[in-house]
């Protein structure tokens, strides 16, 4: 025998096989581990995303509540009118200067007493 450390055929294939072997389960772990971090990421973006979504829908019913309860205080204080009807006589006015001054008064004159007439006064 030689007095060197060489190796035979069959634990050279060993040991290319357990490096092999070695490397596969590195590259397997590696995944899982990215795997791992990544569905951490995800859970916890959904858990927050469900936490927005749960403030956000309180918010608005809070508001929705306020809003409601207002109509309502609005709807309970509302003033209801009955339509009142009432004609209202329009006196003639006259614009144009074509009628002189003692014509407007004694067309004034003569509304006021009919006016008085109709009355009774």
């Amino acid at each position: 025998m030689s007095e060197g450390r060489s190796m035979t055929g069959r634990a050279q294939i060993i040991l290319l096989i357990l490096m092999a072997c070695m490397l596969s389960a590195g590259w397997f772990g590696r995944g899982w581990y990215e795997d791992s971090l990544q569905l951490t990421t995800e859970r916890a973006e959904n858990a927050g995303d469900k936490k927005i979504a749960a403030l956000t829908m309180g918010i608005s019913t809070a508001i929705g509540q306020q809003i409601e309860n207002k109509l309502s205080g609005l709807k309970d204080n509302e003033i209801r009118l009955q339509p009142i009807y009432q004609q209202e006589i329009i006196k003639p006015v006259f614009n144009n200067v074509c009628a002189t001054d003692e014509y407007v008064r004694l067309w004034n004159d003569n509304v006021t007493a009919s006016e008085r007439t109709l009355s009774g006064k």
